[in-house]
């Protein structure tokens, strides 16, 4: 069954104009098995609607920022390191978001808050994807320096520069 789906997929994908025409559902379908149904809704398959619903799915992304607001680093003020990093993105137009927020729909960058990530010993912590960069001991004054030289240079930032995920 499985080799038969593969199969279904790579036939649906080759013959499709439109990706939206091989979902999951379809592909299922060919393969005579039931459609998938989440928490009781159906599976939303069609690609329009999805952006519509879920806007970030078309959007530009570039890099995932992660700021540690856990309690060690809540303790070394990672609520100020997050805030310039809303401040910092806004200002130069990349934060992904909502206008009706003061965010691009356009933006290059999503900025998430999160909980420990392992080390917040010497937070506050700060991860960028998809580089897998981890800042460790970073404070409000660093985020001017990451968004120039990190998200719109591409250097990482090496005096705070954790490690690497994966290493190289």
């Amino acid at each position: 069954m499985v080799r038969a789906f593969y199969t279904a997929q790579l036939f649906c994908l080759s013959r499709a104009s439109h990706p939206s025409t091989c979902s999951l559902n379809v592909v299922l379908k060919m393969v005579g098995l039931p459609s998938i149904e989440m928490s009781g809704t159906e599976f939303i398959d069609d690609c329009e609607e999805l952006a519509t619903l879920a806007p970030v799915v078309t959007a530009p992304i570039q890099h995932h920022v992660f700021v540690c607001t856990g309690k060690s680093c809540s303790a070394v003020d990672s609520a100020a390191v997050k805030s310039a990093f809303e401040t910092e993105l806004k200002a130069r137009n990349l934060q992904f978001g909502s206008e009706k927020k003061g965010r691009n729909p356009n933006g290059s960058v999503v900025l998430t808050e999160c909980g420990s990530v392992g080390f917040c010993a010497i937070g506050a912590a700060v991860l960028v994807y998809p580089d897998g960069i981890w800042y460790a001991q970073v404070r409000a004054s660093d985020v001017a320096e990451i968004v120039e030289e990190h998200l719109v240079n591409g250097r990482v930032v090496e005096r705070l520069a954790l490690l690497k995920v994966p290493a190289k």
